[in-house]
């Protein structure tokens, strides 16, 4: 019997994770990764080795945690990882799926996902989004392709992915192209291959913080001539 395919599952947060609390009076973090494993049908065709990396709010997260990241998924495939999926919040998804394609060289897949609703929401997309990512991850078809976001029967290649919708369980899209799979059953059906950028290097870390200030129509000088003057 050919040796299953060993899949790092790494938590760093989101919605997928949150449960309801009478004392907060609302969703606060509370599932780690041992809890949401037992979500996963018997059976699954892989070795699952969990890791809580961390369980906070998108807001709170840095291009640099993410930096941190990338070298913890680095250590995964370096111990013999075949896979790995990812867990973090869905407002800033997109943008922690494409910081670690630019800097992933490796052919083994990332799979980012996560949820809208919570897991003890009424049609939670939870349970689904966490089963398909690791269906992915698993399968051979997604090797080389990069970094990818799963979400509600599709696979977004992370340079393309968009949230498009902040309520709705098929939060995200790829505007213009679509995505690159869908996962049907316990099969990934693969459509196309992404275009992927040269990666950045093996240690890429951030030199400074850099404020950006959307311009529009009527905008004054005001945030321009505070951020100027520092940090105080």
């Amino acid at each position: 019997m050919p040796d299953l395919p060993k899949i790092a599952f790494v938590v760093a947060g989101g919605t997928i994770g949150m449960l309801f609390s009478e004392r907060h009076g609302g969703h606060v973090p509370s599932l780690g990764a041992d809890e949401m494993l037992k979500w996963l049908p018997v059976g699954l065709p892989c070795e699952i080795v969990p890791i809580d990396w961390a369980r906070q709010p998108s807001c709170h997260y840095t291009i640099g945690m993410t930096t941190d990241l990338v070298e913890l998924l680095r250590k995964t495939v370096k111990e013999g990882a075949q896979g790995i999926v990812v867990t973090c919040g869905t407002d800033l998804m997109e943008e922690m799926a494409y910081l670690t394609d630019l800097l992933w060289p490796y052919p083994q897949p990332v799979v980012f996902t996560g949820a809208v609703l919570p897991p003890d929401c009424p049609g939670s997309d939870s349970k689904l989004n966490l089963i398909q990512a690791f269906t992915a991850a698993a399968s051979e078809k997604c090797w080389g392709q990069g970094v990818t976001v799963c979400f509600q029967d599709q696979l977004f290649a992370a340079s393309e992915v968009r949230k498009v919708h902040s309520s709705r369980r098929d939060a995200f899209e790829s505007p213009g192209r679509g995505p690159i799979a869908e996962i049907v059953q316990d099969k990934v059906l693969l459509y196309r291959t992404p275009f992927r950028s040269a990666t950045l290097g093996e240690y890429v870390t951030p030199a400074m913080e850099i404020e950006l200030v959307w311009a529009a129509l009527g905008c004054g000088e005001r945030l321009l001539g505070c951020l100027s003057k520092g940090p105080d």
